[in-house]
């Protein structure tokens, strides 16, 4: 279970970690090949990497601390575009179209036309919102300060 749990976390993100096998460097994502669970990539992005998703052409990651949101090709692991986030960016999901970011200190949520990467839509909602998902149908977004889960 622990080497699981490290692929994991190292496909995500990080913004400081250590392992025993592989030292993980601060402010960067992490390619995993699971079959060997070793890296065969790395990307530098914003300040602390909190969340990301694939989108169509790129795995997006949302830097919280620099407010800045990090598109990285998957097949070179190269950094492709970075743009704002928004306020304390932290999830990500992807709707087939839309990226749908959630901004933490603004409370709100917005939505990236992933293709031409421009802001389509800002929705407000009432407290810190964290993770955001898309269900096929809905985008639901979990908001911390109250515990609430909105349907937008």
């Amino acid at each position: 279970m622990k080497t699981l749990t490290t692929r994991i976390l190292a496909l995500v993100a990080f913004s400081t970690a250590a392992s025993a096998q592989t030292k993980f460097k601060a402010d960067t994502v992490m390619k995993i090949n699971p079959a060997t669970c070793t890296v065969t990539g790395t990307a530098t992005v914003g300040s602390q990497p909190a969340g990301n998703c694939f989108a169509g052409t790129g795995i997006w990651v949302a830097n919280s601390n620099s407010d800045s949101l990090s598109k990285i090709d998957p097949a070179t692991s190269h950094l492709t575009s970075a743009t704002s986030g928004g306020s304390s960016p932290n999830g990500l999901c992807f709707d087939g179209a839309n990226l749908w970011i959630s901004n933490n200190r603004a409370s709100i949520v917005t939505k990236l036309d992933a293709r031409t990467e421009t802001i389509v839509g800002t929705y407000e909602v009432e407290s810190g919102p964290l993770g955001v998902c898309f269900d096929g149908v809905n985008i639901w977004v979990a908001c911390e300060t109250d515990g609430s889960l909105i349907k937008l």
